[in-house]
């Protein structure tokens, strides 16, 4: 990919673009993707699950995508799926989260994010939150990183999903 000379878009405020710069880093990180890729069956269903609704149409092509959403309640999209699976608060904040969110989405450049990008968005969550003073020495590598999100975090974790889906209202 010939993202390596991607700069930041000049709009962007200082904290979006540090994770533009860790969203470029990881992209082009070869161990990441294979990692993702173990467990897309998986992953799918999960972006099914908070996806719904939201649709955009890809060269005539209706595409499910997920949007940001809102952490009140049970609704689909980013900030609630962060919710059910604890990232929000114990390891990131909302605003945090929507700032990943915001990098994503100007990177895939439509209006909610696609399956690719909903991957994208979980790996810079992952760096983002583990990358934090307390944690960076304990994972050091992306993929280390990406490795708690699926495991630990229980994104790669069909039970988990299930409890996430049975409390939907």
């Amino acid at each position: 990919g010939g993202s390596k000379g991607l700069a930041a878009p000049g709009d962007m405020n200082q904290e979006e673009s540090r994770i533009w710069d860790s969203a470029v880093e990881l992209m082009s990180d070869p161990l990441v993707l294979p990692l993702f890729e173990q467990h897309s069956n998986h992953l799918m269903l999960v972006f099914d699950n908070y996806s719904e609704g939201g649709v955009t149409s890809v060269r005539g092509k209706q595409v499910k995508t997920l949007a940001l959403g809102s952490s009140a309640g049970r609704h689909a999209g980013a900030l609630q799926l962060c919710v059910d699976y604890d990232v929000i608060p114990s390891f990131l904040t909302k605003k945090e989260v929507r700032s990943c969110f915001n990098v994503v989405s100007r990177m895939t450049t439509t209006k909610g994010l696609d399956f690719g990008g909903f991957i994208q968005l979980l790996g810079l969550l992952a760096v983002q939150a583990l990358s934090k003073p307390s944690f960076s020495h304990l994972y050091p590598s992306n993929v280390k990183k990406v490795g708690v999100l699926l495991e630990v975090w229980g994104l790669a974790d069909p039970i988990k999903l299930q409890m996430n889906i049975g409390h939907k209202s």
